[in-house]
């Protein structure tokens, strides 16, 4: 009886992976369980410290669609190390989180505290100076903003966000550890470089041919 009852609740969740991965149990009706089941959301958050299971889900594009649709399962995705290891190693996994809005989001806030709901786009939480200032202080946070172009697009184009990385050695560690993160930084470095430069030639310019002594008073 011991063994049943222990044993039960895995099953259903694993019954559950399978049915999100087949499209039968689709990212609006597994919101709805999850949200309404207390006890269907704690077997799903078993099954996301299961790095097979995990890896399953996250190698499924059908899979990753109903989960990104879900919030409450995307969520969990986002508080469990094991899924968010198996979804940053997963190509599938990180193109749909990279299209959702939402996801983004959920995804970038792991382990802040934050609430995704309270921000209506990424690009409002990259502008948010308590947000970004918790992302930057996460290690969680910055490997999950490191391994999204999404996330790392609204950094790069935020003052806000970029200040808040650049301030904490947390948020430059976790990007100096993914290559395309580190790249994204210093193209966006180069382009401000080459727009100053350009700027100051022609502030010169306009400084000879008007006569003016800009700088001077």
């Amino acid at each position: 009886q011991i063994l049943k009852d222990t044993t039960m609740p895995m099953i259903r969740a694993m019954r559950l992976l399978n049915a999100v991965e087949a499209g039968t149990t689709t990212g609006a009706q597994l919101q709805t369980l999850l949200a309404a089941d207390p006890g269907r959301l704690a077997e799903w958050n078993a099954l996301l410290g299961m790095r097979g299971q995990t890896r399953r889900m996250a190698a499924s594009s059908t899979a990753m669609a109903a989960v990104i649709a879900s919030s409450t399962a995307m969520n969990a995705v986002a508080a469990s190390s094991t899924a968010m290891d198996a979804v940053i190693a997963s190509s599938t996994a990180m193109a749909a989180i990279n299209a959702s809005d939402q996801a983004v989001r959920i995804w970038m806030l792991a382990g802040t505290g934050q609430n995704y709901a309270s921000f209506a786009t990424v690009a409002a939480v990259a502008a948010s100076s308590t947000a970004m200032t918790a992302v930057a202080a996460s290690s969680t946070a910055m490997t999950a903003v490191a391994a999204s172009s999404t996330a790392m697009n609204a950094v790069i184009a935020s003052s806000t966000a970029m200040n808040a990385v650049a301030a904490s050695s947390t948020a430059m560690n976790q990007i100096i550890k993914n290559q395309s993160a580190s790249t994204s930084i210093e193209s966006s470095l180069q382009n401000y470089r080459t727009q100053l430069l350009s700027a100051l030639a022609d502030t010169s310019k306009f400084s000879k041919s008007s006569g003016v002594n800009i700088g001077n008073g």
